[in-house]
C-alpha cells in the first residue's frame, strides 16, 4: 500500500514538474513581455540594446506597428555627448518608458525634431519618483543636462507610498520597487523572498501573476480591493504628498546647479490631483506646464483619438500633441 502511494505521489510530482517546464517553454516562445528586466536597486528598468517590433491598438481599433528600441544604457533617446548643443533630459513612467509608439513618434522624439538641442529620454512603466531618482543618479554626471523635464503622472503619489500600495493588486510593482521610509530606501520583500526569486527566473510565473492581476482588476474595478481603498488612501495620502514633494526636490537637486527644471503631467482631468501636482512641483523648484495634458484632452473632446486601447496612455497623435507643446515651451528656454 505504501509503495503504491509513493509511486502515485512520485508520478504526480513528475507530472507537475513536466507541466511547469512545458508551460515555461510555451510562455517563453509565445508571450511578448514589455522590454523590462529586473534590477536589484530600482526594481526594474528598460533592457539595454533592446529592439523589437510590436503592434499597438488604439481606442478606435486602429493597429499600428511600432518599433521601440533602447541604447546600451536602456535610454530610448540618447543625444550626442560630443555636441556643443544644449542637452535636455526627460524622465518619467510608462508615458515615457513603455513602447506605445516608436521612439521617433514618442513625445520626446517629436521634441528632438523641433528643438536645437541634444535629447535624452528614459523611463519605466509604473515608476515612482524614487525609482526615477535612483536611475538618474547613474547617468546625470555623464549627461550634465541644461534642462531637466520630469514627466509626472497622478499616480506617482501612490507609487511613492509604502503604505498606500500595501493592498495594491499590482504585485510585480509593489514587491519590487524601493520606497523611501523615514529617510531610508526600503523594500517590501527581502531579496531572497520566494516571490522575488521566482519572479526573476520564471517567465511563466510573471505571466500568471499578470493574469491574476487582470482578473482581480475586473472584480474590484480598481487596483485596490474595495474594502481597503478609501480609508487607507485618505489616511496616508497627506504623508505621501509631502514625500513626493521631497523626492521631486531631491531629483532637481541631483542636477547640475545651472540646470532648469520643468514638469508636465500626463493627466489633468482630476482638478484636485492637478492642483496637488502644481503645488508640490512649484515648491520643489519646477516650472509647471499643465498645457501639455490640457491640449491632449481638448483634442480628445473634439473627437480625436489620442489614446491607445487602455484608455489612458497616448497613441501616436497624443504623443505628437504633447511633443509639439513641449517643443514650443522648451524653445523659450533655449532661445
Amino acid at each position: 500500500m505504501l509503495a503504491s502511494i509513493l509511486k502515485g505521489l512520485t508520478l504526480f510530482i513528475i507530472s507537475l514538474i513536466l507541466c511547469f517546464f512545458l508551460g515555461e517553454l510555451a510562455v517563453r516562445v509565445f508571450w511578448k513581455e514589455l522590454p523590462y528586466e529586473f534590477d536589484a536597486e530600482i526594481g526594474w528598468k528598460l533592457k539595454p540594446n533592446f529592439s523589437a517590433p510590436r503592434k499597438v491598438v488604439d481606442q478606435s481599433g486602429l493597429v499600428t506597428q511600432v518599433n521601440c528600441s533602447t541604447n546600451e544604457f536602456g535610454f530610448r533617446a540618447w543625444g550626442d555627448l560630443e555636441s556643443s548643443r544644449k542637452r535636455i533630459l526627460f524622465v518619467g513612467d510608462s508615458y515615457t518608458g513603455d513602447c506605445n509608439t516608436s521612439n521617433d513618434d514618442a513625445y520626446f522624439g517629436i521634441v528632438k525634431k523641433r528643438v536645437d538641442a541634444e535629447v535624452f529620454a528614459v523611463g519605466g512603466g509604473g515608476y515612482g519618483t524614487l525609482q526615477e531618482l535612483l536611475l538618474l543618479e547613474r547617468y546625470v554626471d555623464i549627461i550634465q543636462p541644461d534642462i531637466f523635464v520630469l514627466q509626472y503622472c497622478p499616480n506617482d503619489i501612490y507609487n511613492n507610498s509604502f503604505h498606500l500600495e500595501e493592498n495594491s493588486i499590482i504585485r510585480n510593482q509593489k514587491n519590487l520597487r524601493p520606497y523611501l521610509v523615514n529617510g531610508i530606501v526600503t523594500y517590501r520583500l527581502p531579496k531572497n523572498h520566494p516571490y522575488i526569486l521566482i519572479y526573476k527566473n520564471s517567465k511563466l510565473f510573471r505571466f500568471l501573476d499578470i493574469l491574476l492581476q487582470i482578473i482581480q482588476y475586473r472584480i474590484y474595478k480598481d487596483y485596490w480591493p474595495q474594502f481597503s481603498a478609501e480609508n487607507e488612501k485618505i489616511l496616508e495620502k497627506e504623508g505621501a504628498i509631502i514625500l513626493t514633494e521631497q523626492l521631486m526636490s531631491d531629483l532637481k537637486n541631483l542636477m547640475p546647479p545651472h540646470t532648469k527644471a520643468l514638469t508636465f503631467t500626463s493627466g489633468t482631468e482630476d482638478k484636485d490631483e492637478t492642483e496637488i501636482w502644481a503645488s508640490i512641483s512649484s515648491s520643489a523648484g519646477y516650472d509647471v506646464y499643465p498645457s501639455v495634458s490640457l491640449k491632449i484632452e481638448k483634442a480628445e473632446k473634439d473627437g480625436e483619438i489620442v489614446r491607445i486601447h487602455d484608455g489612458g496612455h497616448w497613441n501616436r497623435l497624443g504623443n505628437e500633441i504633447a511633443g509639439e507643446e513641449l517643443a514650443n515651451i522648451l524653445n523659450i528656454y533655449l532661445n
